[in-house]
């Protein structure tokens, strides 16, 4: 279950950062 849950916050994270440099780049 651990290793669910790292996935599951390890891909918000990404998706997270990954749509704060596509606002900064869009700016």
């Amino acid at each position: 279950m651990a290793g669910s849950e790292v996935l599951i916050i390890g891909g918000g994270i990404t998706g997270a950062s990954t749509a704060w440099h596509l606002a900064q780049q869009g700016h």
